[in-house]
């Protein structure tokens, strides 16, 4: 008996070795024999590579990143515009949609409010960041950026800074305004604008910056506010003309009646981006401050652990809960937890929530000011995943 069992188990071994070899043997044959990987099927905007999906994925990842497309570990394998197909998993690599690209891009956009100069407006939280100074002997700014990699920022950003943004100055700002050539506003911004709003533009024609002057404001302005929209221009240079010819040494545009120009290039993508940013901007009547999302006891200061109550429509809610996020003054998430629901949220009324959260202070002894800043902010829970129904609100806060 024992004889038998080990001469099975030795024929076992002998038949699974048989089969892993030509399993191996199959395989290689599989691929080209220029070493390139094989392809089931390609259908120009999509291509299968394969249903074995055992295989390590590294070299397909790779190669669909050279093609500048998308890698799927479970894609189909029917082509991409096909009414049915059968539920089975393939490597494929798959033109980036640029639509849904937008989409993407709108879900995460975030509504911040200023209650002091009753303003609003929406920007992308996650590649962007916003910092703020209230209160200053110049001016107050707002300030919402792209931050350039591994270039440091020297913040806030006035409107002469080469930095991607968009930036509000409610009380104007006490310094030369920027020079260049300019042309008059040509497209709709989202809000009546004075005649002297103005878009800069390069030599060649090409807009990098936009001076926007609200018709009508608040009394929490002064007569010199302005929305101002800037592109960080690569290779950036200024030139002074007089008479067509570039001049040397310093200028005047004031004195020496000169022409400033500048010259360099900018991502046009980011353009209509930030044009977007300004459609969301708004005044706030006292109708909707705070009216849709009410808060307890929060002063603006904040210590770990913070407790929060509030109270938010039922819709913010989706399964009794919505997402609340704690960043660093640069973006940086320090703590994320859910606002839960203490009454039945299946209403459209009003229903009171609360916060728990723990954290550790994100700034060292001896820190600027401006590190010791922060945002709160609270994200609809959006289980659809539809643009539409995305909303968020961000609350400036000031670590003790």
């Amino acid at each position: 008996m024992f004889n038998k069992e080990k001469g099975s188990i030795k024929n076992f071994i002998i038949s699974f070795l048989l089969l892993a070899l030509i399993g191996g043997v199959f395989w290689y044959f599989n691929q080209n024999q220029d070493g390139e990987i094989s392809i089931e099927s390609d259908f120009g905007s999509k291509i299968v590579y394969t249903t074995n999906t055992d295989q390590e994925t590294k070299k397909f990842i790779e190669h669909c990143g050279n093609l500048g497309g998308v890698f799927k570990e479970c894609g189909t394998t029917c082509k991409p515009d096909a009414d049915m197909c059968a539920t089975v998993c393939a490597f494929t690599c798959e033109e980036i949609d640029q639509k849904e690209s937008e989409e993407e891009k709108e879900l995460i956009l975030s509504r911040y409010f200023n209650e002091g100069f009753d303003f609003s407006l929406k920007y992308p939280k996650e590649d962007w960041n916003n910092y703020e100074k209230d209160s200053s002997n110049l001016s107050s700014k707002f300030n919402f950026y792209l931050k350039p990699s591994g270039i440091p920022l020297d913040l806030p950003l006035d409107h002469l800074a080469n930095v991607s943004n968009v930036s509000v100055f409610p009380e104007g700002v006490a310094t030369e305004g920027l020079f260049g050539k300019t042309k008059e506003i040509d497209s709709d911004f989202g809000f009546e604008v004075t005649d002297d709003s103005k878009i800069y533009i390069l030599e060649d024609g090409t807009p990098f910056a936009a001076y926007l002057k609200p018709k009508n404001y608040p009394e929490s302005w002064t007569e010199d506010g302005f929305v101002w929209m800037r592109l960080r221009v690569d290779d950036l240079e200024t030139k002074c003309l007089k008479d067509g010819e570039e001049i040397q040494g310093e200028c005047n545009p004031l004195t020496d009646n000169v022409e400033v120009v500048q010259t360099g290039s900018v991502n046009q993508d980011l353009w209509s981006q930030e044009k977007e940013i300004i459609k969301t901007f708004q005044f706030l009547n006292e109708s909707m401050k705070g009216e849709e999302l009410l808060l307890e006891g929060l002063d603006g200061k904040i210590e770990s652990p913070l407790t929060i109550k509030g109270a938010v429509s039922g819709s913010w809610y989706f399964e009794g809960s919505f997402p609340v996020v704690l960043t660093d003054w640069d973006g940086r998430i320090i703590a994320e937890t859910n606002a839960e629901a203490q009454e039945d949220w299946m209403t459209e009324d009003f229903v009171p929530f609360e916060i728990n959260l723990k954290f550790d202070k994100p700034y060292e002894e001896g820190a600027s000011d401006f590190m010791k800043k922060g945002n709160l902010i609270f994200e609809k829970a959006n289980a659809s995943g539809k643009p539409e129904n995305s909303d968020a609100y961000e609350i400036r806060v000031e670590f003790k």
